[in-house]
């Protein structure tokens, strides 16, 4: 199974914010290390918990600090920018690390409206249709113009790219897929946020397929948040921040990760039980030892037949982070 992964910049309890920068830099570099096959970075704005508010900018200087590990946006809200904007800045990065960048396009807000109404300038937007920017962006990105009159003139630059990023649609819905396929980009699909498909989604994505410039053959992605350990001790004890944050969640707030000593004698309810154990048994978050989170993740691979796995683990601690992450690579890979 080839193994990827996303990071929220996700905050922890009492860091600063050049400790949040620091740790994503020794998560690209650890996963560059054990052969991952990228790393994409989530954009949020207005969210105090999270730090991944430019994630052109960390995937570009991302690629620096590594060797082989792809980079890119999980994704770009194109809603909030230009298109020649977007594709320029896309060109730019490939032409930094060549054969190294992809392009996750969102259609959400990526905030809350207090942010949309900010990066609108408070002015009047349309987001009727989206998918008519994304072909917009897609025809830029190649040196092709767009059939807009206000693009005869202009081309995106820099031009005569060697490669082109990859582009991949998040999505989570029949129609996105279509879309994706049809469009010839890759498919992201967001299992960490609660989201359940029926597996026809990703046949019906196989099947409209075209190949493009930016993929010649379908690829779906799957993301999950993940958490495991060497021992049922250290697990629980690691994952209860991550619990915590579930709950707080779903009630609207999002928080920095605690520390889980900190945590560690905090006793959960029986419906906040019930509730975690509902997230887990939907596959929304997987839990367990290395074993058994492999047989999880390799019936959902059965189930939904996604080409990568995704994954998403803000364990506070860094070294337990790193450790995560080598042991799914040794039981799923």
């Amino acid at each position: 199974m080839k193994l990827s992964a996303l990071d929220l910049l996700t905050r922890n309890r009492g860091e600063t914010t050049e400790d949040t920068f620091i740790r994503a830099k020794d998560l690209a570099q650890n996963l560059d290390r054990l052969g991952y096959q990228r790393l994409w970075f989530a954009e949020h704005h207005n969210s105090p918990s999270h730090s991944s508010s430019a994630p052109e900018i960390l995937a570009t200087y991302m690629s620096a600090y590594t060797k082989s590990l792809r980079l890119g946006t999980g994704g770009t809200m194109i809603m909030h920018y230009a298109p020649l904007k977007i594709a320029e800045q896309f060109k730019t990065m490939a032409a930094l690390a060549p054969d190294r960048i992809d392009f996750g396009i969102g259609r959400a807000p990526g905030g809350d409206h207090h942010a949309m109404r900010a990066l609108a300038q408070n002015q009047a937007a349309d987001y009727s249709d989206l998918y008519k920017k994304i072909r917009e962006i897609l025809a830029l990105i190649p040196d092709d113009r767009p059939q807009e009159s206000y693009h005869q003139s202009v081309s995106a630059q820099p031009k005569d790219l060697a490669t082109l990023p990859q582009a991949y649609l998040l999505g989570s819905s029949g129609n996105s897929a279509v879309e994706a396929g049809n469009m010839g980009l890759g498919y992201n699909f967001a299992r960490f946020f609660g989201l359940s498909a029926d597996p026809e989604i990703f046949t019906d994505y196989r099947r409209y397929f075209q190949p493009s410039q930016f993929l010649s053959q379908p690829h779906v992605i799957s993301t999950y948040q993940v958490v495991t350990a060497d021992n049922q001790e250290e697990l629980d004890y690691l994952a209860k921040p991550l619990e915590i944050a579930q709950l707080r969640q779903a009630a609207g707030q999002f928080k920095a990760i605690e520390d889980p000593e900190t945590v560690k004698d905090f006793k959960f309810t029986d419906s906040q039980l019930a509730f975690l154990k509902e997230k887990k048994t939907a596959g929304i978050f997987v839990k367990g030892l290395p074993d058994q989170v492999a047989e999880q993740l390799t019936n959902e691979e059965k189930a939904y037949g996604f080409d990568e796995l995704m994954i998403y683990a803000p364990i506070f601690d860094n070294k337990a982070r790193a450790r995560n992450y080598k042991l799914l690579m040794e039981v799923l890979s």
